[in-house]
């Protein structure tokens, strides 16, 4: 049985949306977070605004640590403020 580099099976993998490999288990936590908690969804697309206004449009996941982060991190801040979030 062939496993991936975290140790998961390709039984506990599933594509999602955009078409990347992510675990059943974490893909249904994300899922249950944006369902139930109406408030979650605003601060998530606040986030995704932020990566794409410092990142020439594209909506990316930055690695934490990277310039792209700190940026977004930065411009996620002063979206929070304007929203009232």
């Amino acid at each position: 049985m062939t496993k991936t580099a975290g140790g998961l099976s390709r039984a506990k993998l599933v594509r999602n949306k955009r078409g990347k490999l992510v675990s059943k288990k974490k893909r249904e936590i994300g899922r249950k977070l944006a369902r139930d908690y109406p408030e979650n969804r605003a601060v998530i697309a606040l986030w995704r605004e932020a990566v794409a206004n410092v990142n020439r449009g594209k909506v990316t996941v930055p690695r934490k640590g990277t310039p792209l982060h700190r940026r977004a991190k930065t411009e996620f801040r002063k979206l929070r403020r304007e929203a009232g979030i």
